[in-house]
Order: structure tokens, then C-alpha cells, then sequence
């Protein structure tokens, strides 16, 4: 006894179109998701970078020598480097420069964490960092430590106020921010949809 077609089972140009709409929607899903590993990769960079500040904090209040993350001028591929104050005369870019505060190697958060950067998409409009309000211009540098772009720790558990803004370039924005007074590391990440930051 035969079985009419379509009663008990798919034909296969039905099962074949069935996997082609699975595909597309499983496509459409990973470009939905994609964004998301980016912005865990430049949080991930945005807080070892934070780690390593808030360990300069607590060795500068454990040697009494003031210690620094030193960051390159502008420009320069942005290598960041661990210094510390030889000479308990205080921590400069010069004394930096010519050897007398030693510092470490310089190391790029790209090598640890391909496809992120110190910078900032180039996004029409970004609220500045709470609790300042405004807006982050254009020509705001990346790094913003002042002229000697140096984030400084003290014995006496003070630091030098500033931010710095780690991104991929497109999707994901984060900064990592020292409170001076305190001492204080946070990490903020920009939830763009929203138009804000979110504490890390």
C-alpha cells in the first residue's frame, strides 16, 4: 500500500529550505551577539588596566615610594609602562626618561587583548563621565592625566586625578577613572543605546 505524498513525512526540497531559514536565523543571532564579545573584550582590557593601577596604589603605601602608570605622548602607539620614584624626590616624565625613576617594559593593551586601543569611537555625542555632566568633545585627548599623561600614586594614598578611554573602535566604549583624593579606581563602560555611563 503506498502513502500519498505529503501525508506522513517532509519532503526533502521541504527539509532542505527548513535547515537554509535555521542557518539564516542562527546568522542573524551571532551578528546580534558579536557586539557583546566586543564590549567584554574592551571591559576585560578597561579592568586589567584598573588592576594594575590600583596595585602601583598599594605599593607606593607599602614602600613609601611614589609609583606611576606612565603612558607614551601622543602619537606614539600609546605603550604604557609601570614607573617608580628612585630617588624619593618625586615621580616626573623627565626623571622617567633619562633612567633616574626606573620603569618597566613598555606592553600595548592590543598584545593582551587584540582589537582594543586607548581612544574613543568616533561617535557623534558622549555624556562626559559621572559626576561631571556635559559632553566629551571631539578634540578630547584619550588619555587625560594632564600634560605629563601620567596616572601618579602616592605613599600618602593620594593620586592624580584623570581618566583614560579604552574602545574596538566601533561598538564598545569604556574608561577607566582615578579619583584623586582617594585614590579611588573605577571602570565605566558607555551603554550607547541608553546614552550613559554604567559602573563596572
Amino acid at each position: 500500500m503506498s502513502v500519498p505524498r505529503g501525508a506522513g513525512g517532509h519532503s526533502l526540497l521541504g527539509a532542505l529550505v527548513s535547515i537554509a531559514v535555521l542557518g539564516l536565523l542562527a546568522g542573524s543571532a551571532a551578528e546580534r551577539l558579536r557586539p557583546t564579545g566586543r564590549h567584554r573584550a574592551v571591559e576585560a582590557a578597561a579592568q586589567s588596566v584598573a588592576a594594575r593601577m590600583r596595585t602601583l596604589a598599594r605599593a607606593a603605601a607599602r614602600d613609601g615610594r611614589t609609583r606611576a602608570l606612565v603612558l607614551a605622548p601622543a602619537g606614539a602607539g600609546e605603550p604604557l609602562r609601570e614607573a617608580r620614584d628612585a630617588g624619593g624626590d618625586g615621580l616626573r616624565r623627565r626623571g622617567v626618561a633619562d633612567g633616574s625613576d626606573p620603569a618597566g617594559p613598555p606592553y600595548r593593551l592590543a598584545r593582551d587583548h587584540p582589537g582594543v586601543e586607548l581612544g574613543r569611537p568616533s561617535w557623534r555625542r558622549i555624556r562626559e563621565i559621572p559626576p561631571a555632566r556635559g559632553t566629551i568633545g571631539a578634540a578630547e585627548p584619550a588619555v587625560r592625566f594632564g600634560t605629563a599623561r601620567m596616572a601618579v600614586f602616592d605613599p600618602q594614598g593620594h593620586a592624580t586625578a584623570g581618566s583614560l578611554f579604552i574602545t574596538d573602535g566601533r561598538d564598545a566604549l569604556c574608561a577607566v577613572v582615578v579619583y584623586g583624593v582617594t585614590a579611588r579606581v573605577q571602570v565605566w563602560c558607555y551603554d550607547r543605546a541608553q546614552g550613559d555611563w554604567a559602573r563596572r
